[in-house]
């Protein structure tokens, strides 16, 4: 297995020598943002199963939205991968008198494609579609289900506005919607929110040119964090 990896890494930086001072091309024109803002989803008794009820039902409205990985194809498409939770959990208080508060947790894990309009005074518009995984964690008394836990596949919709600081710094104004789901007595979610979000640009070629002056590039320091673990000490 060293072996192996040794000359697929060899493979790598043969292949790779004319870009070695640019960044990597999976990194290019790659972007990750945060979004902070309010979530709604109607939890009710609804969601209990039959023959419970709570006195009251704690919905908190402050929720996080991280865009883990994203890239750009081109000006008007990208594609992203997100994950969104609450701040704090949704609560049920004294379910059939046991004066006692109960948690359900929630996130939803999403990709989605993302397409924007051309720029107008450094605003834009844009909608995403894609894929969301909600996962739901139920809870219990007296070891009887009260809520089941969930975990299911939904489409999801967003739209937004952005104002582009430069090309590499977004800000945005956005809303982002998950229908409900009967089978699994699963409330629709939706998140507004304001937002971040950082471009990785390719460097310049006045930036490479210093950069390959000074000897610097990524693939010389990934060579040599590689072969320093290698097990036969190859340096």
């Amino acid at each position: 297995m060293p072996i192996i990896s040794f000359l697929l890494l060899q493979i790598f930086l043969l292949n790779a020598q004319d870009r070695r001072y640019q960044y990597p091309a999976v990194l290019s024109n790659s972007f990750a943002g945060v979004s902070i803002g309010y979530i709604n989803y109607p939890f009710s008794n609804s969601q209990l199963e039959a023959g419970y009820e709570a006195a009251s039902v704690k919905v908190p409205h402050t929720a996080v939205r991280i865009i883990l990985f994203g890239h750009e194809f081109n000006e008007y498409l990208s594609a992203q991968i997100s994950y969104m939770r609450p701040v704090d959990w949704v609560e049920y208080k004294n379910i059939n008198g046991d004066e006692t508060a109960h948690s359900v947790w929630m996130n939803v894990a999403g990709i989605s494609a993302k397409a924007q309009t051309p720029q107008w005074k450094k605003f834009s518009v844009y909608g995403e579609l894609g894929l969301s995984v909600i996962t739901r964690r139920g809870f219990k008394t007296n070891n009887e289900t009260v809520m089941s836990d969930a975990c299911y596949g939904s489409l999801s919709t967003g739209a937004g506005v952005q104002y582009h600081l430069d090309n590499k710094w977004t800000l945005m104004l956005n809303a982002v919607y998950s229908p409900g789901n009967t089978s699994e007595k699963q409330p629709h979610t939706i998140f507004y929110s304001g937002a971040f979000t950082y471009t990785m640009r390719p460097i310049s070629n006045e930036k490479l040119q210093r950069n390959e002056a000074a000897g610097f590039h990524f693939l010389r320091i990934y060579c040599s964090l590689a072969t320093r673990q290698m097990p036969w000490g190859m340096e």
